[in-house]
């Protein structure tokens, strides 16, 4: 069961740990650094296509950054 808590534990740590990181890198290298984030619902079945549009856009990351942090969640459905 510990670990069952444990592994759902995960995608709230996640960027609660990123959040305590910006905060530190705020502080320390640059005020101007910030969060951004945001939850999406994508099909399964378009998720290539998501990252596809993605990689195509979004600019890669400047040398100084500290990092980009995703977590997925999946969803499943139990049928009765």
């Amino acid at each position: 069961m510990r670990q069952d808590a444990t592994v759902l534990a995960v995608p709230e740590a996640v960027p609660a740990a990123v959040t305590r990181a910006v905060a530190r890198a705020k502080q320390t290298i640059d005020p101007r650094i910030d969060k951004t984030a945001a939850d999406m619902i994508v099909p399964f079945d378009r998720f290539d296509a998501l990252l596809g549009l993605l990689r195509r856009r979004v600019p890669p990351p400047r040398p100084r950054c500290g990092g980009l942090g995703t977590h997925l969640r999946t969803a499943t459905s139990t049928r009765t």
